[in-house]
């Protein structure tokens, strides 16, 4: 028995000790499969970081060998094995390709890409990564079509690819992920059609297709789709109607159709059907008949914004029911609705935005516009049909800050409780017929920047109140009744920039404190019954650049002050009693402006330097004693004086006869040499416009009034200051030409035709406007004609894509064009400023002066302004064109020599107007505030609310965790514009310097 219990003993502990082996081998071989799959990973991840190219931050560095790679920067493994679950590398700036390695990742679930530089496609290994829960790699430069291999991600939930390169057509075997809830491929160059697969993934919340090439219509199968929250695809080509289905969606919350060519009726029981939508995006479309009433429905509803459409009225009485509404947006549509809908509104309290600008309202401006919500920031409503006054009620909008209704039909006055507005900024009533005195009560109106209120009936005085209002820039007071003195105290409002007080019934001397206004641009006191001389402080405004003080009864000389008003461009003193020599200071007058000295009582000389060399720029007319001046003037010569400033007489006849035979012999003598030398001088010296016509094939008046079919109007495609732009068919082959005819009437466009000439015979380069020849003749009447004829480029100047009017329906530039065309901009103003030669300033750089041809390349034009400056030169901008305001740079107002650098600040304020759509003059730049300054406190983080609305990504932070890598791409434009346009030259960069960065920009995701 104890033999029997010792074999039993001994084969258990044998097997004890074979079950022992077995494990370990097991133990052994589970080792060596995790080693084995943790070296994969490590390979893996050493093979990502292989291909990357650049990393500025250094987020790779602790990838290496000698370190746990569960441990390396953006790596999470799991807890229960050693296998990489999360890639996190967002935001670190790399640069090169994705590593086909990346499919051995397979226990990757997070795959965090976004806001870096990885270009080239998306490698089909991806499609293995059969764990994976999400993906962002948004914000890059992925090109090629889309990854169809991702089908293979069964589990993948959030897909994010927008803002990257890719192109071709969505696939329709995307429906095979059935986890999918989110789906955001905006700002790519996908085309096609949307697939009507997309239907079949039930499972999907937010579909976001914006920004792209996307054609045709709107399946009507996604209206099956069941929990739909967010369907947008704007700023595409699709067209059509909104299929019925998709107003099925009820679970719908944000829908954007924004910018493209939908058209027909929006259903009459949308808000009905879509009781649980928040935002609604209509906007630039052809959407036509009434708005729906049952809009109301949606109860929840913040945003309605379906400006610019042909949708028609009337506006429906119940958007009271819309509790939470804060933007409503019915500009610019014909709905030729009367006002009644106002009374509603009230009950609208989170009201903060309401735009009814060029909506045809008609009607009287109702009381109940008072009950609006307290919260009203912003009240547009100018260019409509209004009649009635505006109600004392205003005032209990103490939180308006732009109120605008301008281009009505007002009448009444304004109320003095519009005092209580103490966060108004603009007040805009502009071409009414409101009566009665400016309130007292304006002086409350601290933070005002503007006061616009010309072109009214109102009377009395200026209140000595305004004075309060210490942020006002522009005062715009002309076509109305004033009368009274202007006060003194309103030469205490130091930051003025404007102020115009044109066409009124004002008295008494000017104020003689005026040089107190050292930001003074403008002053028009023009038409009244001023008295008294001008006061000589009124040289201390030195950055004045617009004095007008015509048909007034001011008395006295011309103030030797004048002489420091270095950055003056126009100067009116005409119909005055002013008495006295013309300063010879008056020749520093812009060239590029108009001095007008008629019908004053001045006598002497009339100086022969400067301005005063060009009869197109001044006038002396109905001044009697003046003598002298160019001889085109025809004016008498000046007499010799003797000491005692009386006409030297001779004593003797015979001396009389000598001296005047000897004189018209002298004249013959001197005439017949003149003549020959001026025939010389021509042969030798030709104008640029000549010039410019030898170096092209010549072309007659004749010719171009053919072209032209008689300078109809109908051929006309643009107008400026000093010339209008004609379409025209040159020649037997009828080739397509601009024709630019010098308004010959026009002060100064004999100066800006012979600058253009002589800046285009000069410049060639891909990126400036092509010059075919020029006409300097005489019309069929014996009148001056000149003209330059221009390559034809099809899609017009730059201006009317970024501000189309209400005639012109145009898609919105894409991110891609917008900063193409900024480099092409760059890249001429290079070329001007260092390719040349001879630098050459523009000097009035803005969008009218971009022009575009078919393939959207953009060339810079328009040199009339343009200073060619060579070594032993230096133009002064006292003497020298400064551009427009808003564009022009501030050195220049302060009498700066004309530079590159101001060419540098004006493409600043360009790349800006680009971007964000918006004008430096807007309305909304009040203040102290700019154009600049509003672009400068958004960036880097918050630059989307300041950029173009169509190049904001479709996407809501909450389901995106951010805009990343396209945010950072506008925010780069961004920081290069407002580094551009710095204040002081000095903090401007070279603008080699500025093609260069944003040509490094053209390479990253959606360009």
């Amino acid at each position: 028995m104890e033999k029997m219990i010792g074999r039993m003993a001994v084969r258990r502990l044998g097997f004890s000790l074979l079950v022992l082996v077995l494990c370990s081998f097991v133990v052994l071989a589970r080792d060596d499969r995790s080693s084995l799959s943790e070296w994969s990973d490590r390979d893996a991840l050493l093979a990502i970081k292989s291909q990357v190219t650049k990393d500025p931050l250094g987020v790779l560095t602790s990838w290496n060998e000698s370190s746990d790679f569960c441990l390396w920067s953006g790596i999470t493994c799991g807890k229960r094995h050693r296998r990489v679950t999360v890639l996190d590398l967002r935001h670190q700036g790399l640069e090169g390709t994705l590593s086909p390695a990346i499919g051995n990742l397979t226990f990757l679930s997070m795959l965090y890409l976004w806001n870096n530089s990885f270009h080239g496609p998306i490698p089909p290994d991806i499609g293995r990564l059969s764990r994976i829960d999400i993906i962002y790699m948004q914000n890059n430069s992925f090109t090629g079509p889309f990854p169809t291999n991702l089908t293979g991600c069964l589990r993948l939930r959030y897909l994010f690819l927008y803002a990257n390169d890719l192109s071709g057509e969505i696939p329709a075997e995307i429906e095979v992920l059935p986890n999918l809830l989110a789906l955001g491929i905006s700002g790519n160059k996908f085309s096609g059609k949307i697939p009507a697969s997309l239907a079949n993934m039930s499972s999907l919340l937010f579909i976001h297709l914006s920004d792209n090439n996307l054609m045709g219509e709107i399946p009507p199968e996604l209206g099956v789709l069941p929990n739909l929250q967010t369907l947008m695809l704007s700023t595409n080509k699709l067209s059509g109607t909104i299929p019925p289905s998709i107003y099925n969606i009820t679970s719908l919350v944000r829908l954007d159709l924004s910018y493209n060519d939908f058209e027909g009726p929006v259903q009459h029981d949308m808000g009905t059907l879509l009781t649980d939508l928040l935002n609604i995006f209509l906007g630039g479309n052809r959407f036509s008949g009434p708005i729906p009433a049952t809009i109301t429905n949606a109860s929840g509803l913040a945003i309605l914004d379906i400006e610019s459409n042909h949708l028609t009225g009337p506006v429906p009485q119940n958007f009271g029911n819309l509790n939470n509404l804060k933007h409503l947006n019915l500009a610019d549509s014909p709905l030729v609705s009367d006002l009644s809908f106002f009374l509603s509104l009230s009950n609208c309290t989170s009201l903060e935005r309401l735009w009814l600008a060029k909506a045809q309202l008609v009607g009287d401006l109702p009381g109940s516009i008072s009950n609006l919500s307290p919260s009203l920031i912003s009240l547009w409503m100018s260019d409509n049909d209004l009649t009635g006054s505006i109600p004392s009620g205003i005032g209990n909008l103490v939180n308006l800050t732009f109120f605008s209704v301008g281009g009505n039909m007002l009448s009444g006055q304004i109320p003095e409780t519009i005092g209580q507005l103490l966060k108004l900024q603009i007040l805009n009533l502009t071409n009414n017929a409101v009566s009665g005195n400016i309130p007292k009560s304006i002086g409350n109106l601290t933070q005002l920047g503007d006061l616009l209120v010309e072109n009214n009936n109102l009377e009395g005085e200026i209140p000595e109140s305004l004075v309060n209002c210490s942020n006002l820039k522009r005062v715009y007071l002309s076509g109305n009744r004033l009368g009274g003195v202007i006060p003194e105290s309103v030469s205490s409002m130091s930051l003025l920039n404007d102020l115009s007080l044109r066409r009124n019934s004002l008295w008494g001397p000017l104020p003689s404190t005026l040089g107190r206004m050292n930001n003074l641009n403008m002053l028009d006191v023009s038409f009244n019954m001023l008295s008294g001389q001008i006061p000589v402080t009124i040289g201390d405004c030195e950055v004045l650049e617009t004095l007008l003080l015509a048909d007034n009864s001011l008395e006295g000389v011309i103030p030797s002050s004048f002489e420091r008003l270095r950055g003056l461009l126009d100067l009116d003193l005409s119909r005055n009693n002013l008495t006295g020599e013309i300063p010879v200071s008056l020749a520093k007058v812009s060239p590029g402006g108009y001095l007008n000295l008629s019908f004053n009582k001045f006598e002497g000389e009339v100086p022969q330097q400067g301005i005063f060399l060009n009869t197109s720029a001044f006038s002396v007319i109905g001044n009697r004693r003046l003598c002298g001046g160019v001889e085109t003037l025809q004016l008498p010569k000046c007499t010799a004086r003797d000491e005692g400033g009386k006409p030297a007489i001779s004593k003797h006849f015979v001396v009389i006869i000598i001296v005047i035979s000897s004189v018209a012999l002298g004249a013959l003598v001197i005439g017949t040499y003149a003549a020959i030398s001026w025939r010389t001088k021509c042969r030798v010296k030709p104008s640029a416009a000549l010039l410019l016509s030898e170096l092209h094939q010549k072309v007659s008046y004749g010719e171009l009034r053919q072209a032209t079919d008689g300078f109809s109007s109908a051929n006309v495609i643009g107008e400026g200051s000093f010339g209008v732009v004609y379409r025209g068919n040159l020649g037997d082959e009828r080739r397509i030409v601009a024709i630019k005819v010098m308004k010959s009437e026009t002060q100064g466009a004999l100066r800006n035709f012979t600058a253009e000439c002589e800046a285009l015979r000069h410049i060639r380069h891909r990126n400036l406007v092509k010059v075919v020849t020029s006409c300097s003749s005489i019309d069929f009447e014996g009148n001056d004609f000149r003209a330059l004829v221009f390559e034809f480029l099809p899609n017009g100047n730059l201006e009317n894509w970024l501000h189309p009017g209400p005639e012109q329906e145009r898609e919105k530039l894409s991110l891609k064009q917008r900063l193409s065309i900024a480099i092409d901009i760059a890249a001429a103003v290079h070329y001007l400023h260092n390719e040349y030669g001879t630098p050459i300033v523009h000097c009035d750089l803005k969008p009218c002066n971009v022009l575009l041809d078919e393939d959207f390349c953009a060339h810079v034009g328009d040199f009339g302004l343009a200073r060619i400056l060579s070594p032993s030169e230096i133009v002064s901008a006292s003497v020298g064109i400064r551009g427009t305001v808003g564009y022009a740079a501030p050195e220049y107002s302060q009498g700066a020599d004309v530079s590159t650098k101001g060419d540098v600040y004006s493409y600043g304020i360009l790349l800006l107007e680009i971007f964000t759509g918006r004008r430096p003059t807007d309305d909304a730049f009040a203040g102290n505030s700019s154009l600049r300054s509003f672009v400068m406190v958004a960036l880097p983080d918050q630059v989307m609310r300041v950029v173009d609305p169509s190049l904001v990504p479709n996407t809501s932070g909450s389901s995106v965790r951010g805009f990343g890598r396209y945010q950072d791409c506008l925010a780069s434009i961004c920081k290069m514009a407002v580094a551009c346009s710095a204040e002081q030259p000095r903090d401007r960069p070279d603008i080699e310097d500025v093609c260069r960065e944003l040509n490094n920009i053209r390479h990253i995701p959606q360009l």
